[in-house]
């Protein structure tokens, strides 16, 4: 097949172990493109794929997508020249030989193995050294060296192979080998990691990357804002075709197999651009970016040393560009990773970050310490603008004036008509040589062309300079005794028949005037200043919402004089009800009764805030009403968590079962920690799943000991979670948790080696927002005898000790809705002996030593305390705290919310006793329910369900 033939096909190789097939780890793959593209038109949830083997005695097997990671062409070729398959995957995992041979070309000076001897030479030729066969459309790429110096004549062949001449050398100056023999000449040798790094990055110049434009018709495409990529030796190939409408792309935030995007769907983006734009968490914030470009277009201009304002927890601390790029390994898959900026915090802002140029035991860039912070381009912005340089001193109608004028002081200036007027200085412009002042006037006069008025500089004089009997009030004063805080909710009058709103951020005195002022952010655009006064920062907020007023000018918004004020209820939230105190000590978790008592209503449970929905459902699932996990709380951890640790129990834990409710700024802390921690450098702000968050600290920071121990029959692996997949070919359609457990289990022969005293089990989806099943019903006690490894069952039949099992049965529902199927050896045969199962091969169980036969098998049984469920992108949790079937209460950390952008979020807790119901329905009648009929919230936790906790009722800590 000719090598324009073989521009049609993809390439993959084998990276799992599979069951029951000829294709081992490390076989190489291919198909038709035009299949490929038929396959995932077809299939909108596309499992598996229909392959054809390298291998010579293996044409076509059906291999699950998970298993299969695409290569380029030349990659298949080079590994394809290795004889035995766990080469090929030992070469495709660690890659530094395969990126070697990706950079040779012809004339490239290497270093060969000659029967062990590693001899100079150079590349003549690179390529197949025999015909590929008619079946397949590519052979084995072999490197043609020509030796040199000293190693000329050690070679074994006159630059020909077979009948073919390759090229033309000496008389045994020349070999023929596969990749794994060539390395570089010594002098290249041993350059370290960096230099690796940067081998990788150039692989980043064979590609061209696109961003999503369209929206998908379908919630499993290709989402809008996501960054793909393709080779630019596919692509040419490609556009060289006739009417070229699609396109097989590798998309940048997943590590499934490529994607047939429409060409009208994509828009070709700058390697930068793609960088810039990954270092976001999600599509549509990189849609956004890319659409609008200031931000996108603000990065690309920045360099080492770029002055800047970088948004730290919330505040913008100037700061200085010291390093940009990537700040995680670039993978085998992709071939660029998100650039984050490297910021040394200045001045006054030295120490408020988390870092001093060190993320994840990398050095980046040198600073002082915690005065570094690695952040996304959206999270800096161009340092404010310099004032025009100073004036020269001027005279004024009162004397000199000293100081230049600055953005946001009030003036008084002077026409030709001689008549005083007022307003605020909005800026300074040059025209012809002579300086002018903007200035917005306090009866909301224009220029000619609808902006501020121009006054010349001479005609314009601070009103602190002026007597105080010649100014008029611009506010009219307010006579009300009201105290007022941060956070209050205000408004003033500007002038007449005009209110602004705004919130109280910042109270003192300003230099040079007297009594007492407010500094508000506003809701429109129709401040003066960014909370900065005469180029000194009060408070933090957009430009042109902020304004400095008297105090006295303020009023409470009569807009909200119905509801609570704001200002207690900021009070009620973080300080009356002690949620910030600390409670030491061990806690017991809550009872049914202390739940029914404390737990109920609003401002009840863990208070959220900023994303922060998985965090808040997560703990409040494990900690409020179980102990299974408690030992995180209190077992021994290294100096630099144990922070972590104390905020988690006296700040969340303990608050959370005395007091019944945990507030916003308790949770934050605990975030703030994890991220000045190093742990991700976006905890603070950007949303998270919880599987991500609970692995981070029971492996990471709180090195808990796997909860999980699965057994593979060969090896055992240990995890935190177990993500269950599922088959394409079950038959469940209204599944319980039980079923999909067994199931994922069946299909991919595990076994639990352990009983667990916590699982946690993730439910099938595709991504946050496909479910695979409308309703999953929720097993209360879950059995994982039939589960376990080595332990003693019983006969299905007959209830004896059972001696066989078989896998084939597990479908067959003569005994039941699938399931393990153990037998003893009498039921077997007669099992086995029906025509339609005498095919079946049953395996023995081992039985342990010492176990008697007649003694009963025990049963091992887990029991469900929580269920955290999630739609459109916000996580919510079910939690039992008792054992009757009406036993379950629902808890949002974000039920409700008090306020706008100043705000905050009401968490509520209630009880649902209406899951009884369902959990008693037949399975004929909630199958035909519709989930919109369902009464209650019962709805969320039988059709949003994310995830499921089960705990050993044998291992709670205060069992």
């Amino acid at each position: 097949m000719s090598s324009e033939g073989s521009s049609k096909y993809l390439f993959f190789i084998i990276v799992k172990e599979l069951r029951n097939s000829c294709l081992p780890q490390g076989s190489i793959c291919y198909i038709e493109e035009m299949q490929y593209v038929s396959k995932i038109n077809s299939e909108e949830h596309m499992k598996t794929l229909e392959v054809k083997s390298m291998r010579y005695w293996v044409t076509e097997r059906t291999v699950q997508v998970d298993a299969l990671q695409q290569l380029t062409k030349k990659e298949a070729e080079l590994l394809q020249a290795l004889d035995k398959d766990k080469d090929r995957f030992k070469c495709f995992e660690d890659r530094k030989k395969l990126d070697f041979a990706l950079s040779l070309s012809k004339d490239s000076p290497v270093e060969v193995n000659v029967r062990g001897e590693w001899c100079e030479g150079v590349v003549r030729y690179i390529g197949g050294i025999k015909e590929p066969e008619r079946q397949h459309p590519i052979t084995g790429m072999f490197f043609g060296i020509e030796l040199m110096g000293r190693h000329k004549g050690k070679g074994g062949s006159n630059d020909n192979f077979g009948p073919n001449k390759l090229f033309t050398c000496e008389r045994d100056c020349a070999v023929f080998v596969p990749f794994t023999m060539v390395r570089g000449l010594p002098s290249k040798l041993n350059l370290g990691s960096k230099c690796e790094q940067n081998k990788l990055s150039d692989q980043s110049s064979q590609y061209l990357f696109f961003i999503v434009v369209k929206e998908p018709l379908h919630s499993c495409d290709t989402p809008q804002g996501c960054i793909c990529c393709v080779q630019k030796e596919e692509y040419a190939s490609k556009l060289n075709s006739k009417n070229m409408t699609s396109l097989v792309v590798t998309c940048m935030n997943s590590k499934l197999l490529p994607k047939v995007m429409s060409v009208d769907a994509l828009q070709e983006i700058t390697k930068e651009e793609a960088e810039l734009l990954q270092a976001l968490d999600k599509d549509k914030d990189r849609f956004k970016c890319f659409e609008d470009r200031k931000e996108l277009d603000f990065a690309l201009s920045l360099s080492e040393d770029s002055p800047v304002e970088v948004d730290v927890n919330g505040e913008w601390c100037e700061g200085m560009v010291r390093y940009a790029g990537g700040i995680t390994e670039l993978d085998r898959q992709h071939p660029i990773t998100g650039m984050f900026f490297g910021i040394e915090l200045k001045e006054k802002h030295k120490g408020k970050g988390q870092t001093d140029g060190t993320y994840r035991g990398k050095k980046y860039f040198a600073c002082g310490r915690d005065c570094g912070v690695f952040v996304p381009f959206t999270r800096l912005r161009d340092s404010a603008p310099k004032p025009l340089d100073p004036l020269l001193p001027w005279k004024g109608v009162s004397g000199y004036q000293e100081e230049p004028l600055v953005v946001g002081e009030r003036v008084t200036f002077f026409t030709d008509d001689d008549r005083g007027r007022h307003g605020i200085v909005m800026g300074l412009e040059k025209k012809q040589g002579m300086v002018y002042v903007l200035v917005s006037t306090d009866t909301h006069e224009k220029g000619e062309d609808g902006s501020p008025l121009s006054i010349p500089l001479q005609c314009v004089i601070k009103e602190e300079l002026l007597s105080p009997d010649r100014l008029e009030p611009c506010m009219t004063p307010n006579v009300e005794d009201v105290t007022f805080s941060l956070g209050s909710m205000v408004e003033v009058k500007l002038f007449e028949g005009r209110t602004a709103y705004g919130t109280i951020r910042w109270i003192g005195t300003l230099p040079g005037y007297d009594g007492i002022r407010a500094g508000l952010e506003l809701e429109e655009d129709i401040g003066v200043s960014d909370g900065t006064f005469k180029n000194k920062r009060f408070f933090q907020c957009p430009y042109k919402r902020g304004l400095f007023v008297r105090l006295a000018s303020c009023r409470k918004d009569t807009r909200f004089l119905s509801a609570a004020p704001p200002d207690a209820a900021v009070s009620e939230r973080n300080g009356d009800r002690g949620a910030d105190e600390l409670v030491p000590g061990r806690v017991a978790p809550l009872t049914s009764d202390k739940v029914l008592k404390m737990l109920m209503g609003d401002m009840k449970g863990i208070q959220g805030h900023c994303n922060s929905c998985y965090m808040d459902s997560a703990l409040f699932s494990l900690f409020s009403c179980s102990s299974v996990l408690d030992s995180l709380l209190f077992m021994s951890v290294p100096q630099e968590d144990a922070q972590i640790q104390n905020i988690l129990l006296q700040e969340i834990v303990n608050p959370l079962r005395t007091k019944g409710f945990v507030s916003e700024k308790s949770m934050m802390k605990l975030r703030k920690k994890l991220q000045s921690s190093g742990h991700c450098p976006t905890f603070t702000t950007d949303e998270k799943d919880p599987e991500e968050f609970l692995t981070l600290l029971m492996s990471d920071i709180l090195r808990l000991e796997p909860l999980l121990k699965l057994s593979t029959g060969k090896k055992v692996q240990e995890s935190y979670y177990y993500q269950i997949f599922l088959d394409q070919n079950h038959s469940l359609v209204l599944p319980t948790v039980r079923q999909l457990l067994e199931h994922s289990f069946w299909s991919n022969s595990l076994r639990l080696a352990e009983v667990p005293a916590c699982l946690i089990l993730q439910m099938p989806r595709f991504g946050k927002t496909f479910k695979m099943f409308n309703k999953i019903i929720p097993t209360l006690e879950l059995d994982i005898s039939d589960l376990l490894l080595d332990n003693p069952q019983e006969c299905i039949l007959c209830g004896q000790l059972a001696e066989l099992e078989c896998n084939n049965c597990f479908v067959d529902d003569t005994f039941g809705n699938t399931g393990f199927k153990q037998l003893c050896g009498k039921c077997s045969l007669q099992v086995h002996s029906h025509p339609k199962r005498s095919s079946h091969k049953p395996s023995h169980l081992r039985i342990p030593d010492g176990f008697r036969p007649s003694a009963i098998p025990p049963k091992e049984k887990l029991q469900l305390f929580a269920v955290l469920c999630i739609e459109t992108s916000h996580y919510v949790s079910f939690v039992r705290h008792g054992r009757c079937p009406e036993d379950w209460v629902f808890f949002d950390s974000m039920a409700d919310r008090q306020g706008d952008q100043d705000g905050y979020n009401i968490p509520r807790v209630q009880a649902c006793p209406e899951v009884a119901r369902y959990l008693e329905m037949p399975l004929g009648e909630l199958a035909a329910l519709n989930p919109r009929d369902m009464e209650g919230v019962a709805k969320r936790l039988f059709c949003d369900a994310y995830m499921y906790l089960y705990e050993s009722p044998r291992m709670g800590l205060y069992h």
